[in-house]
Parts: structure tokens; sequence; C-alpha cells
């Protein structure tokens, strides 16, 4: 630690809620925690950039599709 970082802890019930708070802090961030977040977090930054035109994950590969209506 020193005058430019610091220490933030999250509990909740899913891991969305957790995803959702480490954006919501605006900066970027290293993460200690457990290995399942780490997945989670590579799963919901495939989803969002996807939509952005951006394909991290090859055509085929474990992808659902699906399309936000209205």
């Amino acid at each position: 630690m020193d005058e430019h970082t610091c220490v933030v802890r999250f509990g909740a019930d899913s891991l969305d809620r957790i995803a959702l708070e480490l954006v919501a802090l605006g900066t970027d961030f290293t993460l200690d925690g457990p290995p399942e977040l780490l997945d989670h977090l590579r799963v919901v930054a495939e989803r969002l950039l996807r939509p952005a035109g951006q394909n991290p994950v090859p055509e085929g590969r474990g992808q659902r599709r699906w399309r936000a209506t209205s």
C-alpha cells in the first residue's frame, strides 16, 4: 500500500454483483480473490466485448447467442 493504492473488500450474494461493484469503481484494479471470480470476470468481459464488435473467443467455442429485446 502507498498513497496511490488501497484495499477494497467486497462481499455479495452473487459473482455478478461483485463484477458490477468492481466496474463501478471506475478505475483499474488488481484482483486477489477466488479463482471462480476471475473466471466469472472473463465471461462478463467477453459478453461486454461482443456487442462492441470485439470477440475474444474464437467463433463456435462455447458461445451462446442471445438477442436483447425491448
